[in-house]
């Protein structure tokens, strides 16, 4: 598993970490994707496939902007290599060079101090539920988009649920 110690061996602050694997579809459907990451304060780790290494390097930057990164190739084979810097600088490194084999790229998470006040995702999640989705699949939803921990939503809205009962 090439998830952890790229984790580690990237610099950054490992916790929270979000685990997103490769950017699927073609660019457009890739860039909606990354966006949708754009906001939380997790690491984020892709896995990079070595063919469209600088093309989803660019489409990252273009998502999430020159966050710091690091590109970790090869784990625990003898031409491990990792390399550090920006989103920008990574992908010029890469286009200097011709790497091949197996990539994992640990990108920093949003640093903006934005002060997200719980009554938007509570809204949401409790219209979620209203529709009759599984708190569950709220939690998992919610988390993901606003950077919250799934147990802190469900327990909401278990806390809601018993509120309306009384």
């Amino acid at each position: 598993n090439a998830l952890l110690p790229a984790l580690l061996l990237s610099g950054l602050r490992p916790s929270p970490f979000l685990f997103v694997g490769f950017l699927e579809g073609k660019r457009g459907e890739k860039i909606k994707q990354a966006k949708g990451h754009e906001p939380l304060h997790a690491v984020l780790v892709f896995y990079l496939s070595p063919h469209r290494l600088s093309e989803d390097l660019g489409i990252l930057f273009e998502a999430l902007g020159n966050r710091r990164a690091a590109l970790v190739r090869e784990i625990s084979k003898m031409h491990q290599e990792v390399l550090r810097g920006t989103l920008e600088s990574l992908n010029a490194q890469v286009l200097e060079r011709t790497l091949r084999g197996e990539f994992v790229l640990v990108v920093e998470g949003n640093q903006k101090e934005e002060v997200l006040s719980d009554d938007a995702w509570q809204e949401e999640a409790l219209s979620m539920q209203r529709d009759g989705i599984y708190a569950k699949e709220i939690a998992n939803s919610i988390g993901e988009r606003y950077g919250i921990l799934r147990n802190k939503i469900k327990k909401f809205l278990l806390e809601e649920n018993r509120e309306d009962e009384e």
